[in-house]
């Protein structure tokens, strides 16, 4: 018998999601996924995006219809981190919903990634924003229709 560590209104079922948009050459080892994810978070309705799902404004929008109340992105953002946070800023404005972007922020598969990871609250307005050359969590806060950000760092900055 499995016996949890999480109290029992923090149980939720495992849910899981594929990306949907692979880059070139992704599709000889990895499938697509089929459908957009949303789960609850406590109280919110949670969207998730991998790697260049948010770069198709198409999922974004399905994600919405879908229930997405925030929209949680992991991504490797390199050479386009303007590109890629301009949209992720606008899908907040345009759904008026928080938007949270989890960036790597050390060498990763060749690439090298400029980390700055960041939240927008539901204006569009930038809330939060890690450094570029630290681990970092960036941490969103809702409570009361209100919505802040803060940045924690976990490592010294490199030299």
């Amino acid at each position: 018998m499995r016996q949890s560590v999480l109290p029992p209104d923090l149980e939720q079922p495992v849910t899981f999601y594929r990306k949907m948009y692979l880059h070139p050459g992704e599709s000889d080892y990895f499938s697509a996924g089929e459908a957009e994810c949303v789960f609850m978070a406590r109280t919110f309705n949670v969207g998730v995006a991998i790697c260049a799902d948010p770069g198709q404004p198409m999922h974004a929008e399905r994600t919405v219809h879908r229930g997405a109340e925030i929209y949680l992105n992991s991504v490797l953002s390199a050479g386009g981190y303007e590109q890629d946070t301009g949209l992720l800023k606008s899908y907040a404005e345009r759904y008026r919903m928080p938007v949270l972007m989890a960036n790597y922020c050390g060498p990763s598969g060749g690439w090298k990634p400029v980390g700055k990871s960041a939240a927008w609250n539901a204006q569009g307005e930038l809330i939060g924003q890690a450094p570029e050359d630290r681990a970092a969590l960036v941490i969103m806060k809702l409570q009361d229709q209100k919505c802040s950000g803060q940045v924690i760092c976990l490592s010294e900055q490199e030299s």
